[in-house]
């Protein structure tokens, strides 16, 4: 996975070809100035403001993330990004993929299955707060588009 850094470039690269500035990009994902530098220097990415962004430009989650070069770009559709609820049931479907279907999908199971502890799961899910950076590491994991998980697309593995 790039540094947060290494994001922000790429967001400059995407938002204008003119000389622009952090402040620009904060401006662009949604965030003060001040929250993105904070974030910057503890490389705390905002998952869920990129991932918005993302889908409101059209660019492609998996490539601004990742170290990725595919040559088929998957755009996001013109849909909402998904709610925790249908977010979950596609996680499942992993799962059970991996485990087999023999152990039956409890919320505990899919919690562990995305390394989060049970109680965070639970507050998310009451919420419908939607666990971004669990989820990310779990389609890394995986080789899992996260397109497929976020919007509703099925594409299998990610092509290397």
């Amino acid at each position: 996975m790039k540094q947060l850094s290494e994001i922000i470039e790429d967001i400059k690269s995407i938002i204008s070809n003119d000389v622009i500035y952090d402040q620009d990009v904060a401006k662009a994902i949604g965030l003060t100035q001040t929250n993105l530098a904070a974030r910057k220097m503890r490389d705390n990415i905002p998952y869920e403001e990129i991932i918005d962004f993302c889908h409101n430009n059209d660019v492609d989650v998996d490539n601004l993330l990742y170290h990725s070069n595919r040559k088929n770009k998957i755009m996001f559709p013109d849909e909402q990004i998904l709610a925790f609820d249908k977010i979950m049931r596609k996680i499942a479907r992993h799962v059970a993929y991996d485990i087999g279907n023999e152990t039956k999908m409890t919320d505990k199971v899919i919690a562990a299955a995305l390394e989060m502890p049970y109680p965070t799961f639970a507050t998310c899910k009451q919420r419908n707060n939607v666990p971004h950076d669990y989820i990310i590491k779990f389609c890394a994991k995986r080789g899992i588009l996260m397109n497929e998980i976020f919007c509703g697309q099925s594409f299998g593995l990610v092509s290397k």
